[in-house]
């Protein structure tokens, strides 16, 4: 949470070097087993983060004598914490281009039924609209002309 940093570095130094160490190590383990588990880019980049901290901050706990002697130990922990962060951003990139996949999957569906309906809606009725006023101007129309003097009947009178 927001101030969960706050409160692990309150409760650290409360105790004493051998106590940190401890709170430390069970504390790396646990932000392990959350990366492990974790889907999301943002929070693997935050738990890689606060992982690396607490094996950065363990290792300074160490007497000059200790770093020495342990520095193997927590190189080959921090390159687990590397392998195991590029897994799983791997894997959240797995999850988010197949999810980018289906929707654009949806939205191409989606388009084609839009296009599908205006075509049935639209463009059908004018086509054969279109088409109905091409019949009708190539149709010949007959148009008949009387063309004779006009007959008037005049009466005498």
């Amino acid at each position: 949470g927001l101030f969960a940093n706050t409160i692990r570095d309150l409760t650290l130094q409360t105790l004493p070097r051998e106590g940190q160490y401890a709170f430390l190590a069970a504390d790396a383990e646990r932000l392990f087993g959350e990366l492990g588990r974790a889907t999301d880019p943002t929070v693997i980049q935050n738990l890689a983060g606060f992982l690396d901290d607490t094996i950065r901050r363990a290792f300074g706990l160490l007497s000059p004598e200790e770093q020495s002697a342990m520095l193997g130990g927590f190189v080959s922990e921090l390159e687990r914490a590397r392998e195991l962060t590029a897994e799983r951003l791997d894997v959240a990139q797995d999850d988010i281009s197949t999810q980018l996949g289906q929707t654009l999957g949806q939205v191409t569906t989606d388009f084609n039924a839009i296009v599908d309906r205006l075509r049935d809606e639209v463009v059908a009725p004018m086509a054969a609209a279109a088409d109905a006023q091409l019949m009708a101007a190539r149709t010949p129309q007959q148009v008949n002309l009387n063309l004779g003097a006009p007959s008037f009947d005049v009466t005498p009178g």
